[in-house]
């Protein structure tokens, strides 16, 4: 079979009932249209997760299903009903909703625009939606001029809420990979810390590096900073399995700063990093981005790691003051742990 039959070199083509008509008729410019979107859902498809493959492909066939329709000519194809695309997105989206989309990417919240790039799954997704909004204002002037079937403009309207839809599963899936890999990464670095499980029995990450004498050295040492520069904090130092070893809470230090202190400290020995380098990385297009939405992490500064013999046997986390006082108070802690 030849790719080229000279026949439409006349500027013609057929319909679907075999008439022919101009290759700027509407009906065949809107296909073109379609026909784009139904190309880039291709390389969505390609690159998706599996849980979203199945659909997308379901999508591409309902296209080419409706471009049917619109050059059906004098034969009848049935159109996709709307109730059936608006079953598919509220479907979609109560395994992704929209709010949780907005906290995950903030791209939603405070009047924001979408940014497409998490993925590229999703950014394809969202290049066939702005296709398919194109290809609904093509019908819609087409509709008025009577020249296409009306029926289309809702049809394509709920096909790119579809699509974005979509665009939103890719993006969650995407962000649910990022974090599986950072904590399968965390755990093949807790299996080469050298644990005791027999102190804290059987299976259990028990710390033989920080226990309760060296943890209250580094409160004492934090408390004495803090009472320095005149700030009352709360101080909170983990094991290195991240289990909270020593507390305290410096008379008039904020209520908040408890459950801040412990997070940082959780943060930092979790990330085996200082909490104020966190936070450079869950920017947008940055490796841990997405992260902030733990609500278990605290991503700014006063949260430090604790180590011994270049390895992290625990962290300590302060809060009550400034950022800047949180770490200044930390640092001082961990400038004196050589004397420990």
């Amino acid at each position: 079979m030849r790719i080229y039959t000279r026949q439409g070199d006349q500027g013609e083509t057929q319909l679907v009932d075999g008439s022919k008509v101009p290759k700027d008729h509407p009906a065949i410019v809107l296909n073109g249209h379609i026909d784009k979107a139904v190309s880039v859902l291709g390389a969505a498809r390609n690159t998706a997760p599996e849980v979203l493959k199945e659909d997308i492909k379901a999508l591409q066939e309902m296209l080419m299903g409706l471009m049917a329709f619109v050059a059906r000519g004098s034969k009848e194809y049935e159109l996709p009903g709307v109730k059936s695309l608006e079953l598919k997105i509220d479907s979609i989206q109560e395994k992704y909703p929209f709010d949780c989309y907005a906290k995950v990417l903030d791209v939603f919240n405070k009047g924001k625009f979408i940014v497409p790039g998490e993925s590229l799954c999703e950014s394809m997704l969202h290049v066939a939606r702005t296709v398919v909004r194109e290809a609904e204002r093509y019908a819609l002037q087409a509709a008025r001029e009577q020249v296409l079937d009306g029926r289309l403009v809702p049809v394509l309207n709920r096909l790119s809420d579809y699509i974005c839809t979509l665009a939103i599963a890719a993006a969650f899936e995407d962000f649910v990979s990022r974090i599986t890999q950072i904590v399968m990464r965390e755990l093949e670095e807790c299996k080469k810390l050298n644990f005791d499980k027999t102190s804290g029995g059987a299976g259990t990450m028990y710390s033989k590096n920080m226990n309760l004498d060296l943890a209250l050295k580094f409160v004492d040492a934090a408390a004495k900073r803090a009472s320095e520069i005149g700030v009352p904090m709360v101080i909170a130092v983990v094991d290195e399995s991240g289990v909270l070893t020593a507390f305290s809470r410096m008379d008039g230090a904020l209520l908040v700063s408890c459950d801040l202190a412990i997070k940082k400290a959780r943060t930092a020995v979790s990330l085996r990093m200082p909490t104020d380098e966190v936070a450079g990385l869950i920017q947008p297009g940055k490796p841990l981005y997405g992260l902030q939405s733990d609500s278990t992490l605290c991503c700014f500064g006063g949260g430090f790691p604790i180590k011994k013999d270049g390895k992290v046997i625990g962290a300590i986390g302060v809060s009550g003051g400034s950022v800047e006082e949180d770490m200044d108070v930390a640092r001082y802690a961990l400038s004196v742990s050589s004397a420990f």
